[in-house]
């Protein structure tokens, strides 16, 4: 082939590319869709202000009223079905009750033990686990903190929390 040949095919392969790329047509961004719904979002109190639950760094399972009514849990005690790693151990007074969180908890007969897990409501501790064994009435939601929580909610916090917030007046 000559030099020619090779530069008059050379200049007939640019052009073509050339041409290809005017005619090619340009990335637009797709139009955003309408909301229909999609996920709710979730406020929780966990580190003491309201914030959305994506957004906490914490291990943390909120569960609204209407969650809770949707399985017909009526006591904290069936929060066992929707809460991952927590159990819980009801002895035969309300002193020896207690709440388990990843297999951390405390479990004994003296009222002068500490609780591993600490129980919440409405930003009031209760002292001791076997308080928190009501049933669960007029509550927004219940907010499951697991690991410790020990700088924001004192030392009764260290395997976990449960946080129960009632419902607003009316």
């Amino acid at each position: 082939m000559s030099v020619t040949t090779r530069i008059a095919l050379k200049a007939l392969a640019v052009s073509a590319s050339s041409l290809a790329l005017m005619h090619a047509a340009p990335a637009l961004a797709q139009d955003e869709a309408e909301d229909t719904g999609g996920i709710a979002e979730i406020l929780v109190t966990a580190q003491k202000v309201s914030e959305n639950v994506q957004d906490v760094p914490i291990a943390i399972t909120a569960i609204t009223a209407d969650r809770l009514e949707q399985t017909g849990t009526t006591s904290l005690e069936g929060l066992t079905r929707l809460v991952p790693s927590v159990t819980f151990r009801k002895g035969t007074t309300s002193a020896n009750s207690a709440i388990v969180m990843r297999g951390v908890g405390t479990i004994t007969f003296s009222v002068a033990a500490e609780p591993s897990v600490s129980t919440v409501v409405d930003g009031v501790v209760l002292s001791r686990s076997g308080q928190a064994f009501m049933d669960l009435v007029d509550l927004e939601r219940i907010e499951v903190l697991r690991g410790p929580q020990g700088t924001l909610f004192g030392k009764n916090a260290s395997a976990g929390l449960v946080n129960m917030v009632s419902k607003g007046g009316t």
